[in-house]
């Protein structure tokens, strides 16, 4: 009788959580706990950050994208979305209260953006913070999130780019250029003297046809890699595929070539450029 009560309490619970987005899940000793952090609160801030003596921004979140845009500002403007999320529409609120935008120094005329749980975090809430950057073109950038994609555009100096599950579209120039993430793919428009591209699962697309030489590593344990090159681009290249075709046209100087594997130079050749992929294709494209 009592198991007959217990199921009918659950599915009564279950319909009220799929209506309110929150849910209420029953354990096996019939103990009632918290499931699905259904219920979620926003809200947005600006701030401001003066650029006088600093070189470089070290952007950090959880649970957020990020997107910087470099361009002849004067300053670095913020927007930061804040979300508090909970079980009920009281603990998203409490989520989103708790939560503290920061701006302080990380040594070396850096700046780190960032955020922090002011009271000490309940069980029952979850949050993130999303940031949309406007700044100098000229400003080193380190950007790191868990959850959530990256995009930076219109930057020439160095460019770090991390996520551990998203995307990251990075358009750069001058300085080296670092993208990594675990589960997503990459889109880069590059015209500088160092790439790093690294990804577990998604394509990689890079576009190197305004660089001269180049050097670096291009890499996908799952996923095709596209890469053009122009006129001026200049590397070495060593290209691997596991599981998959490698296809260059003219203007790679093929020196070696199999199924699986081609070397050659770019251009004049000079520094080395190695692509990598276990299950995918390569393609090396000639620009226009």
């Amino acid at each position: 009788m009592m198991t007959k009560k217990v199921g009918m309490l659950a599915a009564v619970l279950m319909v009220a959580g799929l209506q309110t987005g929150c849910i209420v899940v029953a354990t096996a000793e019939g103990s009632w706990g918290m499931g699905l952090c259904g219920c979620f609160e926003t809200a947005t801030s600006e701030m401001t950050i003066e650029v006088d003596g600093v070189s470089g921004l070290d952007v950090r979140t959880h649970n957020g994208k990020v997107s910087y845009t470099g361009g002849a500002a004067s300053s670095i403007s913020v927007s930061a979305k804040k979300t508090g999320k909970g079980i009920t529409t009281c603990d998203a609120k409490a989520a989103l209260d708790a939560i503290d935008v920061y701006v302080e120094d990380a040594g070396a005329g850096r700046k780190k953006l960032s955020w922090r749980w002011n009271t000490p975090k309940q069980l029952s809430w979850g949050g993130g913070v999303s940031f949309t950057i406007a700044g100098p073109a000229s400003l080193g950038l380190d950007v790191e999130t868990h959850n959530g994609g990256v995009k930076v555009s219109g930057v020439a100096g160095d460019v770090k780019a991390v996520t551990h599950n998203g995307s990251v579209v990075a358009s750069s120039s001058d300085g080296a250029l670092v993208v990594e993430t675990h589960n997503g793919g990459i889109e880069a428009d590059y015209d500088g003297p160092s790439i790093s591209l690294a990804t577990s699962n998604g394509a990689v697309d890079a576009d190197l046809s305004g660089c001269g030489i180049v050097a670096g590593s291009i890499r996908t344990n799952n996923g095709g890699v596209r890469v053009v090159v122009g006129a001026m681009t200049a590397a070495d290249v060593d290209c691997e595929s596991h599981n998959g075709g490698i296809h260059a046209d003219g203007g790679v100087n093929v020196q070696e070539s199999s199924r699986h594997r081609l070397e050659g130079t770019i251009g004049a050749g000079g520094s080395l450029l190695t692509i990598r992929t276990n299950n995918g294709g390569i393609r090396l494209k000639t620009a226009g």
